[in-house]
């Protein structure tokens, strides 16, 4: 298993989400490459908050795709946007 791969799990494992949003999380992020699982490693690590707001964003898009809400989908695309922002700005 790719190092990268197990050291996300362990930041998840610590952040205190519930255990399915854990393992939601873990199966998401299992295909990504490990290049990018270091990105999200350091983004974690740097800024943990941001651990809860994917999880935030993660569902409501799940619920969002589930209902084919376009308009909750856009703002959904432009709170992130704003976020990703404030990060970039820090």
């Amino acid at each position: 298993m790719d190092s990268n791969l197990i050291k996300f799990q362990k930041v998840i494992s610590k952040s205190g989400l519930l255990k399915e949003d854990q393992d939601s999380f873990k199966k998401l992020f299992s295909k990504a490459s490990s290049r990018d699982l270091k990105f999200i490693i350091d983004l974690f690590e740097k800024y943990p908050e941001q651990i809860e707001i994917l999880n935030k964003f993660y569902k409501l898009k799940r619920e969002t795709l589930k209902n084919k809400d376009k308009k909750a989908w856009n703002d959904i695309l432009q709170q992130e946007y704003k976020i990703l922002e404030e990060i970039e700005n820090k």
